[in-house]
């Protein structure tokens, strides 16, 4: 018999939505400004096109299964504020182009590429770069791993850690709720052991997702911490240093396939996985058709 789930959520992360113009091209509009080597076409596809492969990915999804939020962790942009001083604000160029056009509540994050400080971020989506928030009975802790603002280079914020006297106050906001915690990036090997000791004391924290890598993972067992950790992919790229000396963000690998992550719940369980729907794509070692997949599927018992 099929497992019934009465909560379901869509996480993306790494739009990495940002001009069209490449550096020389931007440069001719606005000299003061820095693209980044990864601006213009992505693997065959506009920045305005990725944007509606978005678009298309969530509404082909939810015409069949309803879902409760849409989550967004991190790098919707690679504004590097204020280091390109790019002419817009990509994370609210993504606000506008993209989530405006859902119906279903949308939280979202920043990663170390939407280095914005928490006025200026607050300013556009109206909350502050932490926070945390209740989706029926469960709880969503969604935290700051990058918060060294403005960027100084073209890798944008520094990351700075779990913010562990805030997760303890969001934590006892909740004393009786599953929890799922959220970040751009956990980097586990430099969790402090009072957080290790946290998450291992706590058994209603569920599970950790975050992004930034670009590719989708899912980590049980871990050394320092008893929950999984589930990476989530997504709209990216995979970058690399050629014999040139320079980098370059235009090769296909079926790794990097564009994709979402699902995540739906009960009360005694949760499920989650990762979709990569079917698509077509230009890179500089070939054309490729990804068929439509379902990776890494994980059920976490409550």
């Amino acid at each position: 018999m099929k497992t019934t789930y009465k909560n379901r959520i869509i996480m993306l992360s790494d739009m990495h939505y940002t001009t069209q113009e490449n550096y020389a091209e931007l440069k001719q509009l606005y000299p003061e400004a820095k693209a980044s080597v990864a601006a213009g076409d992505t693997l065959g596809h506009s920045q305005q096109g990725k944007i509606k492969c978005i678009l298309d990915d969530i509404n082909d999804f939810t015409a069949n299964e309803p879902i409760d939020a849409i989550l967004v962790l991190g790098d919707l942009s690679i504004d590097d504020y204020s280091y390109r001083n790019l002419p817009e604000n990509y994370c609210e160029k993504f606000k506008k182009d993209c989530m405006s056009h859902w119906t279903y509540p949308t939280y979202v994050i920043p990663g170390n590429h939407d280095s914005y400080p928490n006025d200026m971020w607050k300013n556009v989506f109206g909350y502050d770069r932490q926070y945390s928030f209740k989706l029926k009975d469960t709880a969503f802790i969604m935290l700051d791993t990058f918060n060294d603002c403005p960027a100084q280079n073209a890798s944008g914020s520094a990351y700075t850690g779990v913010d562990l006297e805030f997760l303890k106050k969001e934590l006892g906001k909740y004393p009786t709720e599953q929890i799922f915690l959220c970040s751009h990036y956990f980097m586990v090997s430099k969790f402090p052991d009072e957080l290790i000791e946290l998450l291992n004391s706590n058994n209603r924290i569920i599970c950790l997702f975050d992004g930034h890598t670009n590719k989708n993972s899912v980590f049980t067992g871990l050394e320092k911490v008893k929950q999984p950790k589930i990476n989530i992919g997504g709209y990216g790229y995979q970058g690399e240093k050629r014999e040139d000396g320079k980098w370059y963000f235009d090769r296909y690998d079926d790794d990097w396939a564009w994709g979402y992550e699902v995540l739906e719940w009960n009360d005694t369980e949760a499920h989650v996985y990762h979709v990569k729907p079917a698509r077509r794509y230009v890179g500089f070692n070939g054309v490729f058709e990804h068929p439509y997949t379902i990776e890494n599927e994980l059920t976490i018992t409550f």
